[in-house]
C-alpha cells in the first residue's frame, strides 16, 4: 500500500513539473517581443487600452478626439466648426488603430509613469524589424530605436511626423519634447496628415 502511494506521488509530482513547464513554453510563445504589452483596444489617436482594463495615454503628443455631448456644446460657443473636429477625431484615432490595435507594444516612462486620472503615461514603441538589414538615415533614426537585432519605430513621434498629433508637453515629462516640436514644424511645412488643406487649424486644441 505503502510502495503505490509512493509511485502515485511520484507520478503526480512529475505530471506537475510537466503542466507547469509546458504553460512556461506556452506563454513564451505568445509575446515575440522581451516585455511587451498588447493592445486590447484604441479610444482615440493618442489613448488606447491594454489588457482590456489599464489605459494608456501617449505621452508628450495630443490628437484630437471624437468630441462627447458636452464637449461639442462648448466648442459650439466657441464657434468651431463640429463637422471637421469630428471628422479630424476620427482621421486620427483610426491612424493609431492601423498601427497597433491588437498588436505588441513596448512601454517607455519618463519621470511620471501616471497622470491624475490613473493614465499610464508612456513613450510607445512597435517591433518594426527584426534579424533585418536596413539602411536607415541618421534624420530617419530619430523615430526608430535599436535593441540587439530588432527595430523599433516609436510611435509618438511618428504619428507626429505623419501629421495626426502635435506636441503637447507635460513637464516634468519633456525627454522628447524638442523632437516632437521638430517634427511638428516638418509636418505642418509639408502639409501631412491633419494639415492637409483645408484641415490646417486645430479644432481640438482650445
Amino acid at each position: 500500500m505503502k510502495r503505490i502511494t509512493l509511485i502515485l506521488i511520484i507520478v503526480l509530482l512529475f505530471s506537475i513539473i510537466f503542466f507547469f513547464s509546458a504553460c512556461s513554453k506556452t506563454g513564451s510563445k505568445k509575446s515575440s517581443v522581451k516585455g511587451a504589452v498588447k493592445v486590447s483596444s484604441v479610444i482615440d489617436g493618442d489613448t488606447f487600452m491594454i489588457g482590456g482594463k489599464k489605459k494608456v495615454r501617449l505621452l508628450g503628443i495630443d490628437a484630437p478626439a471624437v468630441p462627447d455631448e458636452k464637449t461639442q456644446r462648448e466648442l459650439a460657443k466657441q464657434g468651431k466648426n463640429l463637422m471637421e473636429v469630428r471628422k479630424q477625431g476620427r482621421l486620427a484615432r483610426n491612424f493609431l488603430k492601423k498601427l497597433i490595435n491588437k498588436k505588441e507594444i513596448k512601454l517607455e516612462y519618463d519621470v511620471q509613469k501616471e497622470d491624475k486620472d490613473g493614465r499610464t503615461l508612456a513613450y510607445v514603441y512597435k517591433l518594426y524589424c527584426s534579424k533585418c538589414k536596413m539602411n536607415i538615415t541618421e534624420e530617419a533614426k530619430e523615430i526608430y530605436r535599436f535593441e540587439g537585432e530588432n527595430i523599433y519605430l516609436f510611435l509618438n513621434a511618428f504619428i507626429v511626423q505623419w501629421g495626426y498629433a502635435v506636441p503637447s508637453s507635460t513637464p516634468p515629462n519633456t525627454k522628447y519634447d524638442e523632437l516632437f516640436m521638430k517634427l511638428y514644424q516638418e509636418a505642418r511645412e509639408n502639409e501631412r496628415g491633419l494639415w492637409k488643406p483645408p484641415q490646417q487649424r486645430k479644432p481640438w486644441r482650445k
